[in-house]
């Protein structure tokens, strides 16, 4: 009989390489990573982009109107940076309790009424961290805002 899979061996080039779990557990606990100390000394370039998934309400009594949104952010953070430790995977997707332990950017919208990120079950948020310290996060976001009608 000639064993094809065997579950416990795993494939050569992933012998040395280091976990997920490892590589946040090194990063934020054994670095002495500060999510209040801002990543850069000159700041941090964010990229963001939105897109539009629904316009839900438009009030013309409270004058505002109500929308679901995508938002991606993107930005460097050098003290993230995993590519000397091997790495199993290339990229590392993680929950949204690992995001609230980095530092992100203040992004808001000026004059909102409520900004709320979708929980249905729970908080609907990407998170991507590339080897270079890069972070990508994807949020679903209910934003209420004014819109001046002349009816």
């Amino acid at each position: 009989m000639k064993i094809i899979n065997n579950p416990k061996k795993k494939p050569k080039h992933l012998n040395n390489c280091t976990t997920q779990v490892q590589i946040i557990d090194k990063l934020l606990n054994g670095t002495g990573y500060n999510k209040y100390r801002i990543p850069a000394e000159n700041g941090v370039d964010v990229g963001i982009e939105f897109w539009i998934q629904a316009i839900t309400e438009i009030n013309e009594i409270t004058n505002d109107f109500e929308m679901d949104i995508y938002i991606n952010e993107m930005w460097l953070d050098p003290s993230l940076n995993f590519e000397h430790m091997s790495p199993c995977k290339q990229n590392l997707t993680l929950s949204h309790q690992v995001l609230e332990k980095l530092w992100s950017p203040n992004s808001c919208f000026i004059n909102s009424k409520v900004a709320q990120i979708h929980n249905s079950p729970f908080q609907n948020i990407f998170l991507m961290l590339y080897p270079n310290g890069t972070l990508w996060v994807n949020y679903r976001v209910r934003i209420k805002g004014p819109c001046a009608m002349d009816l």
